[in-house]
């Protein structure tokens, strides 16, 4: 037989861990559907990263330290693109020591920080007007190329 404070606490702690199941259960679909809310509207003022995307610049890919050929990828600040460093563990060294960058580990290429490897950032108004501009423009050339082509 069970006594009477055992089934209270067993009951207690039950009662515990269906509440707090239901809330974690809740609040997860809860920050699910948040996010997707905040990622959709987002995306309405998504325009190209300036620091690593070289879309609307005039500098040309090979003389630009920061533009690349991914988008979101730049050139690693620390080794600068040479993959290793040279590494002194001693104030007076023998011989010269280099080892993989620590930072982009031997790649060359980090994710570039102002927009964390995706290649675009949200924008103010004026830069998302001016990208809504250039994508017309784009589609109207690229429409009157078709027709040109026919």
């Amino acid at each position: 037989m069970r006594s009477a404070a055992f089934r209270a606490l067993v009951g207690f702690g039950g009662t515990l861990l269906a509440l707090g199941s239901a809330t974690l259960a809740v609040s997860t679909a809860t920050s699910a559907v948040i996010r997707v809310a905040v990622r959709a509207r987002q995306r309405k003022r998504l325009v190209p990263c300036k620091s690593c995307c070289d879309c609307s610049s005039s500098l040309t890919s090979s003389s630009s330290a920061t533009s690349s050929s991914t988008p979101g990828k730049r050139r690693c600040c620390v080794c600068r693109g040479r993959r290793a460093v040279r590494w002194q563990p001693f104030a007076a060294p023998l011989a010269a020591r280099w080892t993989l960058c620590p930072l982009c580990a031997g790649k060359g290429r980090q994710a570039c920080f102002n927009c964390s490897g995706t290649g675009e950032v949200v924008g103010s108004d004026e830069e998302v007007a001016r990208e809504k501009e250039r994508k017309e423009a784009a589609a109207e050339a690229a429409a009157a190329e078709t027709i040109d082509l026919r």
